[in-house]
């Protein structure tokens, strides 16, 4: 179908749809995750003009795109990940985005066993109760005036104190508890009872430096689970494309390739045990399988001429002569690099065949390694 006349074109751009919902399910498809799974949001940088940037505070990246995304739990990971493009009309309010963007990762994972882990921002009794008819656990923080929890978890009703014992309550078959430590937690859980575990943890105010807390276990289990996501975005962190984006599309490409890549390395650290390799040798890996050998070879050539005219530069003896044309002046190789700063001269280097000023310059050349002079 042609676009009327003055309207854009955009069907290469949904074209190019298809194919990304195919790369993130093919990661579904050829890993097999640990049952311990997590649902969060990422932020990737960008401050240009799009309708569905996002602005989060509390975020190190405060303004850019919003990605949805479930890693394993363990190894970090990234099964599925969609991106935040805005409030959908069409969808209807019958519920929650949240619970929404949850069901949507875990797409054909129905009575897999898998446990997700979440934080207040997904947590709801009407989510947990769909997830358990669809034999998923479910466990995280949950916001204290959700619809559907017991009134008496507020503050008002159920005052605590540090070193209480948390309080536990039965919600539609779900474990609701209240937890008093250093702040005060709310959490919900569909796979979990009313356990509780002994914790050694640092105090300041302690004379031994360590104090002992009674902790709800799916509170233990949720800390030890929830940071999937979080691993997985310091892993695509470390390598990432150092320069700014002016166009969307290529904070999401540069996102799609670092996935990629992280998640090449975590699988081929599971299939290669035995093998010493980090995350840097693995990328090297990469590039020397994408580069054909002679492509290479020629560019190990070009790099140890470069080798070799820099100790010639370094090491040999070198005498300044000048141009017996007078009106021939080229610029100085040493001192004209920079746009507005031209310095033509009449000498040259009788070796290295380059025209450079006798005074200063010719010294710089040869006897230093980076000898191009800096400008403020």
């Amino acid at each position: 179908m042609q676009p009327e006349k003055g309207q854009p074109n955009y069907d290469p751009l949904y074209k190019v749809r298809p194919v990304i919902n195919l790369v993130k399910d093919t990661y579904m498809n050829i890993y097999q995750p640990h049952q311990q799974i997590s649902a969060d949001e990422i932020m990737k940088k960008f401050k240009g003009r799009l309708s569905f940037k996002q602005y989060i505070p509390n975020k190190p990246n405060k303004w850019g795109i919003k990605i949805w995304s479930l890693c394993d739990s363990v190894s970090g990971y990234n099964l599925r990940w969609n991106i935040y493009t805005g409030k959908d009309e069409a969808a209807g309010r019958e519920m929650a985005l949240g619970s929404k963007v949850v069901l949507s990762l875990l797409r054909g994972l129905d009575d897999s066993g898998h446990q997700i882990f979440m934080d207040n921002y997904f947590s709801s009794p009407d989510l947990y109760s769909v997830l358990k008819d669809k034999g998923i656990g479910a466990c995280g923080t949950v916001r204290a005036n959700r619809k559907g929890l017991p009134k008496n978890i507020s503050k008002a009703q159920l005052p605590l104190k540090q070193g209480d014992r948390p309080a536990f309550f039965s919600c539609n078959q779900l474990t609701c508890t209240t937890w008093q430590d250093t702040a005060r937690v709310n959490c919900l859980s569909s796979m979990h009872g009313n356990g509780v575990v002994n914790k050694e943890v640092r105090s300041k105010k302690d004379p031994t430096g360590k104090r002992n807390v009674i902790k709800p276990a799916l509170v233990n289990d949720y800390n030890q689970y929830m940071g999937g996501v979080d691993k997985f975005d310091q892993l695509s962190s470390y390598y990432c494309y150092p320069h700014k984006c002016q166009k969307w599309y290529q904070v999401v490409f540069n996102f799609a390739r670092e996935t990629a890549l992280v998640n090449g390395f975590i699988a081929y650290k599971s299939t290669h045990p035995g093998e010493n390799i980090d995350q840097l040798k693995f990328r090297q890996k990469v590039v020397d399988s994408l580069i054909p050998e002679a492509v290479r070879e020629r560019a190990q050539a070009v790099a140890n001429t470069v080798e070799e005219r820099r100790a010639k530069r370094l090491q040999e003896r070198h005498f300044p002569a000048e141009y017996a044309d007078k009106k021939h002046r080229p610029e100085c190789a040493v001192c004209s690099h920079r746009p507005g700063h031209r310095h033509q001269t009449y000498h040259y280097c009788e070796q290295c065949e380059l025209p450079m000023c006798a005074i200063g310059c010719f010294k710089r050349f040869h006897t230093l390694f980076s000898y191009k002079v800096k400008y403020n």
